[in-house]
């Protein structure tokens, strides 16, 4: 069976040849099949990329093999995904740090979306209710709970209510 040849070049574009392995061979830049580049029979491949997979004419996959290509354009960098997850499972949509933040608006935010930190600029309040009622704007720093205003949280902290006093 012929070795398999994985080279990096510039732009983080991996260029494969020989015959590939059982296995996911990932990307930020293109995949680029060389050569004779196989699956054999009884092999599955995958391919990850945020950008493109260019497969040679000499690209040949044998009966009983499968090569699956995923384009991980989720709307969110990869390279920031992997600063602060352990892969590239993590939706925009997902929330994984549980602050109530979407990884989306965390990205858009600036914030750190594995930090769990409910309040990033210190003024009390939960980024994510700064954000839906003061449309995203977390540089409020002198923004104060008042005292005499009713604030709801869950079993995790998180502000659910805020119900504001008025004076008469």
């Amino acid at each position: 069976m012929p070795s398999l040849t994985v080279t990096l070049a510039v732009a983080d574009d991996l260029y494969l040849e020989g015959a590939l392995t059982s296995d996911t061979y990932a990307s930020m830049g293109n995949i680029i099949t060389q050569n004779s580049c196989t699956v054999d029979d009884g092999v599955a491949v995958t391919l990850e990329t945020e950008a493109t997979v260019k497969l040679r004419p000499t690209t040949a996959i044998k009966s009983g093999g499968t090569l699956t290509v995923v384009t991980l354009d989720d709307g969110l960098p990869n390279d920031w995904e992997l600063q602060y997850f352990p892969d590239l499972s993590q939706g925009p949509t997902d929330d994984y740090d549980g602050d109530g933040l979407n990884n989306l608006a965390e990205y858009n935010l600036g914030l750190d979306p594995s930090d769990g930190v409910m309040d990033s600029d210190g003024d009390g309040i939960p980024d994510w209710w700064e954000v839906i009622n003061l449309g995203g704007d977390l540089s409020h720093e002198n923004d104060t709970l008042n005292p005499g205003d009713y604030y709801i949280y869950d079993a995790r902290g998180r502000m659910t209510h805020f119900i504001k006093v008025q004076p008469r």
